[in-house]
């Protein structure tokens, strides 16, 4: 079974909008920006946190189950495999969060598409 039919979206959300985890409304905001930006099809965002991917919150534990298929993301080794698929970094954004967190948004296309 998928690990996120197990947690409520009103945790997830919840969690993802308390001040002191705050990537709800970074999120927003990227993907605002992206769409204004870029043809929907190209607007992706990437995620990258420290070493506990899970911000602290009273929801934390809604989350657990998902250690099994969580995979750290790794901004050079993304970016090295879309650069062999052809493509090409466009823009990178740091958004910092609480908690010396940041969501990490890099924008890619190949290069007849922009």
């Amino acid at each position: 079974m998928n690990p996120w039919k197990k947690i409520h979206l009103s945790d997830y959300e919840n969690h993802m909008s308390l001040e002191s985890v705050q990537q709800l409304q970074a999120l927003n905001r990227i993907m605002k920006e992206q769409f204004y930006t870029y043809e929907m099809l190209r607007a992706k965002p990437n995620i990258y946190e420290k070493s506990q991917w899970v911000s602290d919150s009273p929801y934390i534990h809604a989350f657990d189950c998902l250690d099994e298929v969580h995979q750290q993301m790794e901004e050079d080794a993304l970016w090295r495999c879309l650069k062999e698929l052809g493509f090409d970094e466009v823009d990178a954004f740091n958004t910092p969060l609480p908690n010396e967190k940041y969501l990490l948004r890099i924008d890619f296309a190949k290069p007849l598409e922009r």
